[in-house]
Formats: C-alpha cells, sequence, structure tokens
C-alpha cells in the first residue's frame, strides 16, 4: 500500500473515530440534561449527583443498630443542592442539647425523605412547618431537628432514636416512614463500608442508568416476589387460572402473574415475614417510647392516594397494635400522578412542592391530634 494510501486511510479512520466521538459525547450531554436540567452541564453540579456510598458524605456509626451516619460539619453539595450538617452530624443548624426556655422540640426521624435529597433544606417539610409554626407569633417558639438520614430503615430509626434523639430531650418524636421501610433487614447489618468517591461528571450517565434499571428489574421480578411467596397459594385459588397439578408443579415460588392477580383481588397485607418484621421493629419504637416518656407519632410519607392499599394497611395496623398515632400523607395528591414531584426525571425522591403537600398533611395531624402546646 502506498504512502498515499496509508494516509487517506489514516484519515478516515480519524474522522470516524472523532464523529463516533462526538456523538457519543453530544447524547450523553443532551440525556444529561433531559433528566437534571441544565445545570447538568456544570462538573460540580453533576459531580454531586454521586451514589451515598460513594458520596463523602458518610462514616462508619459507633452506635450498636446504626449502620453510618453522616459526617459532622460538612459543607457540601449533594444532588445539587447545598449540603451541611452540624457538629452532630445532621443536615440541620447547631442545637443545644437542652431546649431554650419556651420552646416546643420535636426530633424528626426518617431517611433520605426526611433528610431532603435534592432539596434545599428550607424546603423541607419539616422545616416548612417549622416556618409556619413560628410565623404565628405565639410565645411559644418550636424546633424541628432533622435527624433523617439517607438510607435509613426502621431498625435505623430505632437506634437513632436511642442512641442520638434522647439526648436532646424533645417534647415530641415524629418518625417519617417512606415506601422502602417494608423491606426486611437484620438490625445493624449490612455494615456500612464506603466505597471510592466517584466523580461523576467523567461516567456515562446513560450507561449506568441503563445499569441501574437492569439491576431494579431483576430485583422486582426475584427478590420482591420470592418475599411474597407466601401468597402464592392464595393467589392461585382465587385467580382460578391453574389445573390442580400445575399448582402442585408450581407451588414453590409464586409467579409474577399470580401476585398481580392476588393484589388485585383485595389482598391488602404484606406477606407474614415482612409483618412480623414490622410488628418487631414498630414494637421497639413503642418500648422506645415508653422508656423515655415521650410521645411518639407516626407519618407515612407517600405521594399516592391509596388508602386502602397494602403499604398503608400494613403501617396503619402495626401502629394501632402498638398505640402510635398513624397519618398517611396521600390525600393532597388525589388525582395527580406522582411523576409530578419527583426531584428529578429518574429520581423519585419528593420536590419542594411534594414537601410543601407534605407539611399540610403532619401539621394538620399534629395540631388535630394535640400533639402541639395549645
Amino acid at each position: 500500500m502506498t504512502r498515499s494510501k496509508w494516509k487517506k486511510l489514516c484519515l478516515r479512520l480519524v474522522l470516524i473515530s472523532s464523529s463516533a466521538l462526538f456523538t457519543v459525547v453530544a447524547v450523553e450531554l443532551g440525556y444529561r440534561v433531559y433528566m437534571f436540567g441544565w445545570g447538568a452541564l456544570s462538573p460540580t453540579e453533576m459531580h454531586s449527583l454521586h451514589r451515598l456510598g460513594q458520596s463523602g458524605l458518610l462514616q462508619r456509626s459507633p452506635h450498636a443498630g446504626l449502620r453510618y451516619e453522616h459526617k459532622p460539619n460538612l459543607d457540601t453539595r449533594y444532588h445539587m443542592q447545598p449540603f451541611a450538617t452540624n457538629s452532630m452530624g445532621m443536615r440541620d443548624k447547631e442545637y443545644s442539647l437542652t431546649a431554650p426556655p419556651d420552646t416546643f422540640r420535636i426530633a424528626v426521624v426518617g431517611d433520605s425523605w426526611t433528610m431532603g435529597s435534592a432539596v434545599a433544606i428550607e424546603d423541607v417539610y419539616h422545616s416548612v412547618i417549622e416556618s409556619r409554626l413560628d410565623e404565628r407569633g405565639k410565645s411559644t417558639t418550636y424546633e424541628l431537628l432533622n435527624f433523617g438520614v439517607a438510607g435509613y430503615e426502621l431498625w435505623d430509626y430505632a437506634g437513632t432514636i436511642e442512641h442520638k434523639v434522647q439526648q436532646f430531650h424533645p417534647d415530641l418524636i415524629l418518625v417519617a416512614l417512606s415506601g422502602t421501610d417494608q423491606g426486611v433487614r437484620k438490625r445493624g447489618y449490612p455494615r456500612f463500608v464506603e466505597g471510592p468517591e466517584l466523580n461523576t461528571f467523567w461516567t456515562l450517565t446513560l450507561i449506568e442508568d441503563f445499569k441501574i434499571y437492569r439491576r431494579n428489574t431483576a430485583y422486582r421480578r426475584n427478590t420482591a416476589y420470592q418475599n411474597l411467596a407466601s401468597k402464592a397459594p392464595r393467589a392461585k385459588q382465587r385467580a382460578g387460572q391453574r389445573t390442580e397439578g400445575a399448582q402442585a408443579k408450581n407451588s414453590g415460588s409464586p409467579k409474577p402473574q399470580a401476585l398481580r392477580r392476588s393484589w388485585a383481588s383485595g389482598q391488602k397485607l404484606l406477606a407474614p415475614p415482612v409483618m412480623s418484621y414490622l410488628r418487631e421493629t414498630f414494637s421497639e419504637l413503642a418500648r422506645l417510647r415508653d422508656q423515655s416518656e415521650v410521645p411518639l407519632v407516626v407519618c407515612f410519607l407517600t405521594m399516592g392516594h391509596n388508602p386502602k392499599g397494602r403499604v398503608t394497611q400494613a403501617f396503619a395496623k402495626v401502629c394501632a397494635e402498638n398505640e402510635l398515632p398513624y397519618r398517611d400523607t396521600g390525600s393532597p395528591f388525589k388525582g395527580h400522578v406522582s411523576r409530578e414531584f419527583w426531584v428529578f426525571r429518574d429520581d423519585h425522591h419528593p420536590n419542594r412542592e411534594a414537601h410543601a403537600m407534605f407539611a399540610d398533611v403532619v401539621l394538620e395531624f399534629l395540631e388535630e391530634g394535640g400533639f402541639l402546646p395549645q
């Protein structure tokens, strides 16, 4: 091959490679803007979208029963919002251990929905409630302390109350549940191991999201249905779609179709292993309430109006069994699609508007229940 032909071939390869690279970059940047807005073009903002375990925001907790906690005195950004913690690792301002005179103190315990993921701290529902109460100009000052940490679950809530909340001597404890609190997990496990901090600006978001989608799909098809295996016989009986021989053959794990039929046919409680887990953890919350002699109330933060749904019915049942006042926040969302209130297109955390609606319901709940000073 002559030198001129080599030059032409190399030039073509360079042009093809450059075109492919340009296409990949253009598609990636377009996808980022579509998913997160124009702020995704900023390296700083895009870097703030890292996963929690690779965010550098967490440390292993020294307390038994808590897997991890926020690092104290942070001043950074997380999911495109300022993220600062006080000396106790709370995403909140500094508080003295003893409340000032004429102050009613509420400890708010929860996960990322309470921490405020991708939402400014002043727009999170408990901050909105605090502002509304203080604006009334009464002699009582209100403090709502934010003990929310992303990824926390029921056992973490109990550990937070036992090891952190009680030292602040609150007048009321508000436990805020989310839809992830139905997952069964042993107390204190798995132990937290921080991954290497990842700069997400230099990763292909489209590829990462596709991996997450595949992982979540596999989870829904396998783990979720296996956790509800005990519903399979009833689901098959009610559906009446399988012969007796087929039922015997498939009596192991339930099929997705059978589970969908069982949900549609009116089975409103979660599987026995899940209900047992909820009873165990809520019993611990009630024990801590009795031990501290501080009232404890429970709210289920949800952006779906489904008062007869399996999850809210299960939460209501175990709360009633332990004499814990309970309210779900779904009523203002009737007639809406939950996607309207997501912070990002692929992030189901509530946005600013949803938090304001949570505040309406929670504040009404606290007032109607007589949990606030008159």
